[in-house]
Parts: structure tokens; C-alpha cells; sequence
């Protein structure tokens, strides 16, 4: 049986494991996501896959909420189900 304590981990790592599983997921999740047939895993380096994992949000939604999203935003949905529809400025869909 191979054993390592939780401090050591976070001490060799600089975070919990449950920390880390979690950037990981998100890492290889964004990597991806394809846009025009491309993935962002095939034309981000690692460090910008890093840098750009740092910097997502993570927003919970109730059922049936709706929310006005700003421009030129990625969304990446972890679960669950979405409509997406567009509004023009004069509030016509």
C-alpha cells in the first residue's frame, strides 16, 4: 500500500487534491471545446490553457432562470441543460 498524507500533497502540489482535480477538469475541458473545427487544447499552449482556466467564473443557475449574457463571452455548461437565444439592443428577439 502506497500512503500520502494530505499536507504533503499540499505542500508538493501547492493545493489540495480536490483542488487540483478540479483545475484539471476545467483545464481539459476548455481543451476541448472546438471553435471552427479546431480545438482551443490544439492552438492554446499550455500556459495559456492555464492562464485562461484561472480566469473562469463558475455561475450556478436555478431551474428556469433566465440572465442576459454580455458579449464575446465563452460559456461552458458543467451540466444540465440551456436555451440560448439572442435579444437585438431594441429588445426585439
Amino acid at each position: 500500500m502506497l500512503e500520502l498524507h494530505a499536507s504533503v500533497f499540499r505542500r508538493l502540489l501547492g493545493s489540495s487534491l480536490e483542488a487540483v482535480v478540479d483545475f484539471n477538469f476545467r483545464k481539459h475541458l476548455l481543451a476541448s471545446v472546438q471553435l471552427r473545427g479546431v480545438t482551443l487544447g490544439g492552438i492554446l499552449t499550455a500556459a495559456e490553457l492555464r492562464w485562461v482556466v484561472d480566469a473562469l467564473e463558475e455561475e450556478v443557475w436555478e431551474d428556469g432562470q433566465m440572465r442576459a449574457a454580455k458579449a464575446n463571452t465563452l460559456h461552458l455548461l458543467l451540466r444540465g441543460r440551456a436555451s440560448v437565444g439572442m435579444r437585438s439592443l431594441a429588445g426585439k428577439t
